[in-house]
């Protein structure tokens, strides 16, 4: 898979994701670097459009609700009313509490979620509704860390195809991790919404595009059986 890496740096630095469709990206350009709203921001993207979940954050800063305190404080009636549009609204308000109730618990904890990445991922997860890719997309944002790497359903859905292989979480993140490293990105985050987009615009779980896929030629899934014999041998162009 080494011609794939090697492919990364000059389709990223290319890729300029709006604020608009990411909620993660929209809650740092417009909340800066506060933790709490970042980790409130991907518990609402879960299981939902960043749209949805952007309306949903946009609710709760209308009411004062983006600090672990004012969440705390404010009822789950309140609460739902704010995340409703996001769907999965119980679940969520509890996760919420649930993150709200730690942050005020542990004080410390802000001011030392970067110095040691494997005890605060271990932390995250003890949390009620935050798995795996709450923690890593946190890490990757907020502590620009390098030794995670998030997956979702997207990432998970390439690198099958390009491996021929059913993956788990912990071998997706490995592999773009691996291919990451070898190549020196400076931006896991950034290769992680940029595979996101292509799963969406490209990778799609049915009628995908393959023949305008920059992958194609380092994909299992992607063989002349699929995109047919026409498609250019130049990585990123369309079919001829």
């Amino acid at each position: 898979m080494r011609g794939l890496c090697e492919a990364l740096p000059g389709l990223i630095s290319s890729f300029l994701p709006r604020d608009d469709e990411y909620s993660v990206i929209w809650a740092l350009r417009n909340f800066g670097g506060n933790p709490f709203v970042l980790l409130v921001s991907i518990v609402l993207s879960q299981n939902t459009s960043d749209s949805n979940a952007i309306r949903a954050l946009r609710n709760l800063l209308e009411r004062g609700l983006t600090s672990p305190q004012s969440v705390l404080s404010s009822s789950d009636e309140e609460l739902v009313n704010a995340v409703r549009v996001a769907g999965q609204y119980s679940s969520r308000v509890k996760t919420l509490k649930e993150l709200a109730r730690f942050f005020v618990s542990n004080p410390g904890f802000v001011v030392s979620i970067c110095r040691d990445v494997r005890k605060t991922r271990e932390a995250l997860l003890g949390i009620h509704g935050v798995g795996e890719k709450t923690a890593d997309v946190f890490l990757s944002v907020y502590c620009e860390a390098s030794s995670v790497f998030p997956v979702d359903r997207h990432i998970m859905r390439i690198t099958s195809r390009v491996l021929g292989r059913k993956v788990s979480y912990r071998e997706a993140s490995d592999f773009w991790l691996s291919c990451a490293r070898s190549v020196g990105l400076p931006s896991v985050y950034k290769l992680h919404v940029f595979l996101i987009d292509m799963g969406r615009r490209l990778c799609r779980p049915r009628d995908p595009h393959c023949s305008s896929c920059p992958f194609r030629n380092h994909c299992s899934y992607a063989s002349p059986h699929h995109y047919g014999p026409t498609a250019s041998n130049e990585p990123g162009s369309g079919s001829q």
